[in-house]
């Protein structure tokens, strides 16, 4: 049995990765390069970006139980390097080769090219956005604009970021929930048009972006909610406030599709949006693949400001960007344009949810048990068993969804979402989605919340009141990844699927719906990007490598007000121990872009 062959056995390879080492292998590759290459699909698939052969050689293999495989030696490291150094089938990152070889070797880093060439392009543009040139400020008219704006918020942060970020193309808000990226962002545009509006320039074009739609939605309606109170310069008042941007879009919605397939995008550097400044939420959730794109259909003298929380979960895809950007050690001029705000205006920094979530980002597991264990707004349940199959827990669960499902119209049923959520760490198993959509749904129906499914052949499989989230994007229904509609019947009796937007709901026919699924349920994954009153997460029975410090941060600061962890607390203590940090090269390409532009 080959290296590879024992490797899939053992659990390291997916039959994706494996497929690669072989097709190397045919082509007359050593072993260790396919074996190399293997492993980089892997860490792609882990949402790493590359895989470091130092960390693999002095880390035993173990297998999907997590138990050491006996007899499995890596080869050596010195020997591994010297072998792919050599490879035809591999390059460095400085190479310029007409062919680019399948491989890239940065130090102890083995990469595929298409990932390497997304970080040294990613790390390119944004070194080009933050060397370059802006209009120049009327610092008088900046500080009457910040006095202004910041009237009633004393901030000394935030009105800092404005005035820093007012004098750069690249700026990076990064601060935990509530901690006031959206108020910042919205009086820096606004000083920013106060600046232009002065000057007698044309007033700069804004593009409001986030990754999935329910952070859109949620970014459209922060903004417009702060653009009514602010206290503008009377002289241009008018002109500012319409120019203030109130709806967004995803990021994939703005990029288009050149495609039918959605393989090529619509902007891109030939082809790059025409706005001034493009502003994007929720970055934390941007992979590496989807920031690349966004900086590339940036217009030359075009600004970028990237808003998110570092220490939440990084993408689904590949890459941490966000974290990579905020990184503790970072130099050079992107690490310049970093502003870090703290103070939470979500949650009282003194009340039970800002607590937990200090604890939780210090990892400290005693305290945030402590907490728990408390009562009140912040609760711990231990359940007799697996979560999916406790009736106590499934009751408890189905009664935090009675609003929802006995709402008397789609408005109220998705309005009814804003107020409780539950989440997992995992999918599958009995404390996962979707054992526990199953669940919830039976039992709402036993108290005869919900109906049951009427059976007529056009409403197959549709019941109205449950919650749906979509999973795949559909640029023709204009509905993406992410979103959150609920099933219910309009004024004619029909089922339809309804959905909210700045001006209302939106209701989409079952047959046009894209893949979807339940969402009485949900992973902390596809959480991110919103908010609600009461959010519930739900552990698994077992511990498992997917609860993390992020993973639980992440989840419990979606809550405004309540907090409930249905788990037993030594799962909860060991999920904390356990960090979520991911692999990549793009601090690396971000220090050799800088370097490339320095002064020489």
């Amino acid at each position: 049995m080959s290296v590879l062959d024992r490797l899939a056995a053992a659990g390291g390879l997916e039959p994706l990765d494996l497929h690669l080492g072989r097709v190397l292998l045919r082509q007359g590759a050593d072993e260790r390069v396919a074996l190399a290459a293997a492993l980089a699909s892997r860490a792609v698939g882990e949402g790493d970006t590359c895989v470091d052969l130092a960390q693999r050689v002095a880390t035993p293999l173990r297998d999907g139980e997590g138990q050491v495989v006996e007899g499995w030696t890596w080869p050596s490291l010195d020997a591994w390097i010297s072998c792919l150094a050599a490879s035809p089938w591999v390059t460095s990152r400085r190479a310029d080769e007409p062919t680019v070889p399948p491989l890239v070797l940065r130090g102890h880093q083995v990469a595929l090219a298409r990932y390497a060439a997304h970080e040294r392009r990613l790390a390119e543009g944004l070194t080009r956005l933050a060397t370059a040139g802006v209009p120049p400020l009327d610092a008088t008219l900046l500080d009457a604009s910040v006095a202004r704006l910041f009237t009633g918020f004393e901030n000394a942060a935030q009105q800092q970021a404005v005035r820093a970020a007012a004098g750069q193309a690249l700026t990076v808000l990064a601060g935990g929930p509530g901690t006031g990226k959206t108020t910042t962002v919205v009086r820096l545009l606004a000083a920013l048009l106060e600046q232009a509006a002065g000057a007698g320039r044309p007033l700069p074009r804004i593009r409001l972006l986030a990754p999935t739609g329910k952070a859109a939605a949620r970014l459209a309606e922060s903004m417009a909610a702060q653009v009514e109170g602010l206290s503008l310069d009377p002289a241009h008042g008018a002109r500012v406030r319409a120019a203030l941007p109130v709806r967004a879009s995803t990021i994939h919605r703005a990029l288009g599709r050149r495609n039918a397939w959605g393989t090529r995008v619509a902007h891109d550097a030939g082809r790059p949006w025409s706005d001034d400044v493009v502003v994007v939420d929720e970055a934390s959730m941007v992979d590496l693949p989807l920031m690349a794109r966004l900086v590339d259909a940036l217009r030359p003298g075009a600004r970028l400001v990237l808003l998110g929380d570092p220490d939440q979960l990084a993408a689904v895809g590949a890459g941490a960007v966000l974290a990579d950007l905020c990184a503790p050690g970072l130099e050079g001029p992107v690490a310049e344009g970093v502003v870090h705000l703290v103070g939470s205006r979500r949650f009282a920094e003194a009340g039970g949810v800002g607590q937990l979530a200090r604890a939780l980002h210090a990892g400290d597991g005693p305290a945030a048990t402590a907490l728990l264990g408390a009562g009140g707004a912040l609760r711990s349940v231990v359940p007799a068993g697996p979560p999916a199959r406790d009736p106590a827990v499934i009751e408890e669960l189905a009664l935090g969804y009675r609003a929802l499902a006995t709402a008397a119209d789609p408005a109220a049923r998705l309005a009814a979402l804003g107020a409780f959520r539950v989440l997992c760490a995992v999918r599958r198993g009995p404390a996962g989605v979707e054992a526990l959509n199953r669940a919830v749904e039976a039992a709402l129906r036993r108290r005869g919340w919900l109906e049951a499914p009427s059976g007529r052949p056009d409403e197959e499989g549709l019941v109205a009141g449950r919650p749906i989230l979509v999973t795949a994007n559909d640029y023709d229904v204009d509905l993406f990844n992410g979103d959150l509609g609920v099933l219910d019947r309009d004024a004619q009796g029909q089922m339809r699927a309804w959905f909210a937007t700045p001006s209302g709901v939106r209701a989409v026919l079952p047959a046009r719906l894209p893949p979807h699924e339940p969402c009485f349920a949900m992973t902390v994954h596809k959480a991110q990007g919103s908010e609600v009153e009461h959010v519930t997460l739900v552990l698994p029975d077992a511990d498992h490598v997917l609860v993390t410090r992020e993973l639980v941060y992440t989840a419990i600061t979606r809550a405004r007000a309540q907090v409930t962890v249905v788990g037993r607390p030594e799962l909860l203590r060991a999920g904390l121990d356990r960090r979520a940090v991911r692999t990549t090269g793009l601090r690396g390409a971000l220090a050799e872009a800088a370097e490339a532009r320095a002064p020489r």
